[in-house]
């Protein structure tokens, strides 16, 4: 699976901002004037995390939090796996 580039990336964006300002150029003039983007992406992310952590149950998170376990080696293996059912 092949990460797209910062080129389509910013296209991306740039269709979907074109579609939010739509009519309403002071919506992106309010874009315009925060600065603060990289960290709000980065909280968005963390936030997004902990989502994921507060669906484990009890033990799990006991497992990770004393590093029995690890989520990062897990989900390589799972998607290894999950790379291999598609090839």
């Amino acid at each position: 699976m092949d990460q797209p580039s910062p080129q389509e990336l910013a296209e991306r964006l740039s269709d979907y901002l074109t579609g939010y300002g739509q009519g309403h150029p002071e919506k992106l003039q309010q874009l315009m004037a925060f600065d603060e983007w990289q960290r709000l992406a980065r909280s968005e992310l963390e936030r997004r995390r902990m989502a994921l952590v507060g669906m484990l149950d009890s033990e799990l998170l006991e497992a990770i939090a004393s590093g029995d376990i690890y989520v990062d080696r897990i989900a390589r293996d799972v998607l290894k796996r999950s790379a291999g059912r598609e090839s």
